[in-house]
């Protein structure tokens, strides 16, 4: 009789297929948990900081501030800004305009181009580090192909093609300290980025 043999070698191969299709959903490398999620960097009330998105409470929703102004009766630290004594910055090149405070006085805008990109970047000089603390560029069509969705710039304005884009933008990572590298003026003056930033205007080229 080789019935029972045949069975029992049955049973073996069963539980060999059980034990490998265990083993290959679970990958045991981890590997699909290493994969990055869209938008892990959500803070606590799902705004994507990368992005440019920080939360109004006035209008209790995600926005970026030089799209749509955080106004209304809220305690918005945005809508009671006086941006009155404020100097406007414009640049023909891009074809844009920002209002700064008087804390920014002595800022220094430095232009300049490469094959892919334009731009224009915001710094103070003397005795602090010599880095920008933002600037304003504008990429080659391919080029903005290439980068778009690296989710590393704040778009600024769409109405032109390629967008307007801000690098750096200081609070865009949540980072006012450049790295580190930002003495303790340049801090205070990254953390009024956003301020300036929501004064942001298209001007005709």
């Amino acid at each position: 009789m080789k019935v029972l043999p045949v069975r029992l070698a049955c049973v073996a191969c069963l539980f060999l297929l059980v034990g490998c299709s265990g083993t290959g959903s679970s990958n045991g490398s981890g590997a699909s948990s290493s994969v990055p999620l869209l938008g892990g960097d959500r803070d606590a009330h799902g705004c994507i900081p990368s992005a440019g998105y920080q939360w109004c409470e006035a209008k209790q929703k995600c926005l970026r501030i030089w799209e749509e102004p955080c106004e209304g009766t809220g305690n918005s630290a945005s809508s009671t800004v006086d941006t009155s004594n404020w100097n406007t910055y414009q640049n023909k090149t891009l074809g844009f305009s920002l209002s700064f405070p008087p804390s920014w006085d002595g800022y220094r805008a430095t232009e300049g181009s490469y094959s892919t990109y334009a731009y224009v970047g915001f710094s103070f000089s003397g005795t602090h580090q010599p880095f920008e603390l933002f600037k304003v560029m504008q990429y080659s069509r391919e080029e903005w192909a290439k980068v778009e969705q690296s989710g590393r710039f704040t778009v600024l304005s769409r109405a032109v093609d390629p967008p307007l884009l801000c690098d750096g933008c200081c609070t865009q990572g949540g980072d006012t300290t450049g790295g580190g590298q930002f003495d303790s003026f340049q801090r205070e003056r990254c953390a009024e980025v956003p301020q300036i930033l929501q004064t942001f205007q298209r001007s005709g080229m």
